[in-house]
């Protein structure tokens, strides 16, 4: 099915919109955050970017256990008020100069919290909404675009925003885009299956359990899982910090080469959802490791580019693997797992991202110093091919059940 076609859901669009809002708002929340950090305290500003991801690590399993327990519309709704207010309260406190590195890191904690029980409660809401796997497939893909919408189109808004109002008015345009993703799930009414069929009274640790255990229990998803995390810390070390550096050391580029390659990313990032929403993808395990393998064989020409042209065509060739694997795993975590486990799956998953993207940041630092551009992003794209290379052998091989087919 087509995103078009998904869209004329009245559902789904209405769900869609109010996510792209409140990504572009995340966007700026991050530019306005991080810039006022350095400016407050230098190198200290990476506290405050490390904040939410570390709220959402460590709470990232017992929010997805929330997230089975409780009614995910009145959850993500709650979240995103929560969130909202949060957010609000930086640009009084900069009103008042009191905007200070403590209240960064607390509003951060506050989103990294809120955040590990919005997605999984969102992910597990979605079969609901769009019940046939064609249908979810496309929604997956169109859901999975907002994020991307918002780094191919990020920094030309904050660019243009920043002319019109001081950084600290970024806080209120993230504040009401939370209100609006409140409002749009508000409006879905409460007339779909928001919340799963509630079992018997279980302790936390003994639902997370149950999580885990469904996970396991599918060696498709496992396999995949435990990937995500591996290939996570090789993506955070090629690109979010090796990008940068390749540009400035090897290419002897300027910042705005670095934002033709990091443009290339989003650009492709989206044609590819547009492409894997409508492919009859039936063995979705594979497809997820092959995307992996499309990531890492970017990677690799992006650190052989002797200029800039191939540097962004490696780009877009990693790009082009992001969706070609998370849009069907998503697709096959719905569609296998029993709805009342569906949250806490999707925090396993999220949680294993999160951390290896965590670890890619921390221990990027270290090798790419110490190997240089071009032989450490060679390093994070073998590591991120080779988890899907041997994904597709274990699937090959029967050790990684085969997905279900739609």
């Amino acid at each position: 099915m087509s995103l078009v076609a998904v869209l004329r859901r009245p559902a789904i669009a209405m769900l869609w919109l109010g996510q792209v809002c409140s990504s572009a708002g995340d966007y700026l929340y991050t530019i306005a955050a991080l810039w006022i950090a350095v400016r407050l305290s230098g190198s200290l500003a990476g506290v405050v970017a490390g904040a939410d991801l570390a709220a959402g690590l460590a709470v990232g399993l017992l929010a997805g256990a929330f997230a089975d327990r409780w009614d995910r519309r009145r959850a993500m709704i709650g979240a995103d008020l929560v969130r909202g207010a949060a957010v609000l309260a930086l640009p009084f406190l900069a009103a008042r100069g009191a905007l200070g590195l403590p209240a960064l890191v607390a509003v951060g904690l506050v989103l990294g919290t809120l955040g590990a029980l919005f997605q999984p409660a969102l992910q597990a809401s979605l079969p609901a909404l769009a019940p046939e796997p064609d249908q979810l497939q496309a929604t997956n893909a169109l859901m999975d675009m907002t994020r991307r919408l918002a780094r191919a189109i990020g920094p030309g808004l904050a660019g243009v925003l920043v002319a019109l109002m001081p950084l600290p008015g970024f806080f209120t345009l993230d504040s009401a885009t939370f209100a609006v993703s409140a409002l749009t799930v508000l409006m879905l009414g409460s007339r779909y299956a928001w919340r799963p069929t509630p079992g018997p009274a279980r302790h936390l640790s003994a639902e997370i359990g149950d999580g885990l255990r469904a996970v396991a229990a599918r060696p498709a998803i496992m396999t995949a899982f435990a990937s995500l995390a591996v290939s996570n810390f090789g993506f955070s070390m090629a690109f979010t910090l090796g990008v940068p550096l390749l540009t400035q050391q090897v290419l002897r580029g300027s910042v705005a080469d670095y934002g033709l390659i990091v443009a290339a990313y989003g650009v492709a990032n989206v044609a590819a959802n547009v492409v894997v929403a409508v492919l009859p993808i039936r063995r979705r395990a594979e497809a997820f490791f092959l995307g992996k393998v499309v990531i890492g064989a970017g990677f690799l020409l992006m650190a052989a580019a002797p200029g800039l042209a191939l540097a962004m065509a490696g780009s877009a060739l990693a790009a082009v693997g992001g969706p070609m694997g998370d849009i069907p795993l998503l697709t096959l975590v719905q569609l296998e797992v029993p709805p009342g486990l569906l949250g806490k799956a999707f925090s396993v998953r999220r949680t294993l991202s999160s951390a290896g993207a965590v670890a890619g940041t921390v221990a990027g630092v270290p090798l790419l110093g110490a190997l240089g551009p071009r032989t450490g992003i060679a390093l994070a794209a073998a590591v991120v091919a080779a988890t899907g290379v041997y994904g597709l052998v274990a699937t090959a091989r029967g050790v990684s059940a085969p997905a279900r087919t739609s």
